[in-house]
């Protein structure tokens, strides 16, 4: 594990650099990972098979996922642009919902100052919620300009002959945001439109992940 960062937009309709069915959402965490044996991240960008990058769309709810409120507990403490806070020390597992079925998978690339690097992809069917507090917590950041940072996403780009697959789909469809999508045959896709087959995460799954007695400092009972 690397780190571990969000990006969000100005208002509900915008934010997520990954689209459902051409539907931003208003939060979408990216969780990095890079190889071992390359050491540092830093080091993985500059091999083809360095890193990975699992992402968690994230949409509006009357109650956030209880891994999130870990983080947006302590936003308000770092407001201001070049200041930390040292958090209490959790469980990766508390922070993420593990996934091993059912999501998207393909080659794309992240961008730092100065070029793209090849990272794969790995894009959760499972979209975790936040309230809309929570996510006004992430609005008042500010930037090194102290201007409220409310638009930090890349626009979604087209699958630009990338193949996107669908591994191990699941045919329970009770929970799919978009119950009218039709999914397509075969577990490989060209476009990005089974983005719209991303269902809600199971609030009782979600509290069994996150609710476990190691997760210190969990506020999902507050």
């Amino acid at each position: 594990f690397s780190q571990l960062h969000f990006h969000w937009g100005k208002d509900e309709h915008e934010g997520s650099e990954h689209t459902a069915g051409g539907i931003k959402y208003p939060l979408e965490m990216h969780v990095v990972f890079y190889k071992t044996g390359y050491l540092t991240q830093p080091a993985a960008l500059k091999h083809d098979d360095g890193i990975v990058t699992v992402v968690y769309l994230i949409k509006l709810q009357d109650k956030s996922t209880p891994g999130l409120q870990l983080l947006t507990a302590h936003l308000d403490k770092v407001t201001e642009p070049y200041t930390s806070v040292l958090l209490p020390l959790v469980p990766l597992s508390c922070l993420l919902v593990p996934f091993t079925k059912d999501y998207f998978l393909y080659w794309g690339s992240l961008a730092t100052s100065r070029c793209s690097h090849k990272v794969l992809w790995f894009v959760s069917r499972a979209a975790l919620g936040i309230t809309t507090e929570d996510l006004d917590k992430f609005r008042s950041l500010l930037n090194s300009g102290r201007q409220k940072l409310n638009r930090n996403f890349r626009i979604t780009n087209e699958a630009q002959g990338r193949t996107v697959f669908h591994v191990s789909p699941s045919v329970d469809r009770k929970h799919l945001l978009h119950q009218g999508t039709v999914e397509p045959p075969g577990k490989t896709i060209i476009t990005f439109v089974n983005y719209s087959q991303i269902p809600n995460l199971d609030s009782v799954v979600a509290e069994r992940v996150f609710n476990k007695g190691d997760c210190i400092g969990d506020t999902s009972s507050k």
